[in-house]
């Protein structure tokens, strides 16, 4: 028994010896990858905080943001598009404190406390009253940064750009916040996750919205959605519509998300 498995051994062993070792092409070194894009996911609530976090620290009269999904015809498809507002409070006059805050709006040329008051009384005579509320130049400095490419002019009328209204609050004359609307969504994710690579070159970004990931929010009325963020290499794509003979273009994309949200 023993001498079987001894010529068995012997035999294997010398079968083993003949085999030539397989012929296979390795690399030395890996050849560059020269990627395109970079992709992340984000969800409108968690873009909230980032955004909480960047305009709380800015303006003392900053409460919160609206990001919701909306859908939109192009080229006779359906497609959905991020939309972004950032809301402010108008406060009593006599707390404001131009000496050591930022504010991005401001009563004007009203002092006495019965603002809020006079503005409904024109809303219920259906009169425009963002006559009573005027953007600051901190204002002005700040978010002309944020506003969409073409509405960016010289001189700017702020006034098409906001909007006043009376919330309810349990008071008898409810409280006033004012809603900057023409806010570009890319701009406040290029803001947040980075406006340049570090040789100085300028990202771009894409937003995506992929689906709604859970149900609208009690406290906000909003859906939570997923967002694909997609940030272009600087020159990666130009260089790869080169070598294909392409031209390529990046495009752009009273319910909020409180600063005080749980």
């Amino acid at each position: 028994m023993s001498e079987v498995n001894n010529n068995t051994q012997t035999g294997n062993t010398a079968a083993n010896a003949e085999k030539k070792p397989e012929y296979k092409i390795r690399m030395i070194d890996s050849a560059d990858f020269d990627a395109v894009i970079e992709i992340s996911t984000k969800t409108t609530k968690r873009l909230s905080v980032a955004i909480n976090q960047m305009f709380q620290g800015a303006f003392k009269d900053y409460v919160g943001c609206h990001l919701s999904v909306v859908p939109m015809q192009m080229n006779g498809s359906m497609m959905y598009t991020m939309v972004a507002r950032l809301v402010f409070k108008i406060l009593p006059f006599d707390q404001y404190d131009f000496k050591r805050f930022h504010y991005a709006f401001k009563q004007d040329n009203i002092k006495e406390a019965s603002m809020v008051e006079k503005i409904t009384r024109i809303t219920t005579q259906q009169q425009n009253y963002n006559k009573f509320v005027s953007i600051t130049d901190d204002g002005k400095s700040a978010l002309i940064d944020f506003i969409w490419h073409y509405m960016k002019k010289d001189k700017m009328k702020w006034q098409d750009h906001y909007q006043v209204k009376i919330i309810p609050d349990g008071t008898p004359n409810g409280a006033c916040y004012v809603s900057f609307n023409s806010v570009d969504p890319v701009a406040l994710v290029r803001r947040i996750y980075g406006m340049y690579d570090p040789e100085g070159n300028p990202y771009e970004y894409i937003l995506k919205p992929v689906k709604p990931v859970s149900a609208t929010d009690a406290k906000t009325g909003l859906y939570n959605w997923l967002i694909q963020i997609e940030r272009a290499i600087p020159g990666s794509a130009e260089r790869a519509a080169a070598d294909v003979g392409l031209m390529t273009t990046l495009g752009q994309q009273l319910q909020i998300y409180s600063v005080n949200q749980n």
